[in-house]
């Protein structure tokens, strides 16, 4: 599975709903029915098919939100980080990374976050900075990554000087940031 399956769906979602009312159309044409009685019918089906298709999308999309910390919250310089999620698809993973506004490059955390059952996920021990970092603004950034970004996280990480990065590598995809201060 990969990130595009969700618009896959859409599109054949739409493709069925324009097939449906074509063959409706198709059906009237045969049987010399004018148009104009059943329309009131086809926009009814039309509008019924809209409704579905958001009400399916709305719960079938994946979601991944940051609720601890909070935007604009003054936190220390390791924190927890939690969240909640739905419709991860099983072979990626959540992934924190800190933004730091003084030095422009993004720190990944040591390890994906840890998902539950129950739809929250958490990120112990968040490194937001060093120090000297009193005052500074970090981004928190909950991304969703396949296995070649997180290879790539894990490989920053080993390295023994620390683990920095001046773009996001390829398979990831940013689902919420928020922005803190380090006390």
């Amino acid at each position: 599975m990969n990130l595009h399956t969700a618009w896959d769906g859409t599109q054949k979602m739409i493709e069925s709903i324009i097939k449906l009312i074509t063959a409706i159309i198709e059906y009237l044409r045969e049987r010399n029915i004018p148009f104009k009685k059943v329309s009131l019918g086809l926009i009814l089906i039309f509008v019924i098919s809209i409704i579905g298709f958001w009400s399916w999308k709305k719960y079938n999309r994946i979601y991944i939100k940051i609720i601890s910390p909070v935007n604009g919250q003054i936190v220390n310089q390791i924190e927890t980080i939690r969240g909640t999620y739905r419709n991860v698809p099983s072979d990626f993973r959540i992934w924190i990374v800190v933004y730091s506004h003084s030095d422009r490059v993004f720190y990944p955390h040591q390890s994906h976050a840890i998902i539950t059952n129950q739809g929250n996920w958490v990120s112990y021990n968040v490194n937001i900075g060093s120090s000297v970092d009193s005052g500074e603004e970090f981004d928190i950034i909950a991304l969703l990554v396949d296995n070649k970004a997180q290879e790539k996280f894990e490989q920053c990480n080993s390295r023994l000087i620390g683990c920095w990065l001046n773009i996001l590598p390829n398979g990831t995809k940013e689902f919420d940031e928020i922005t803190v201060q380090r006390k």
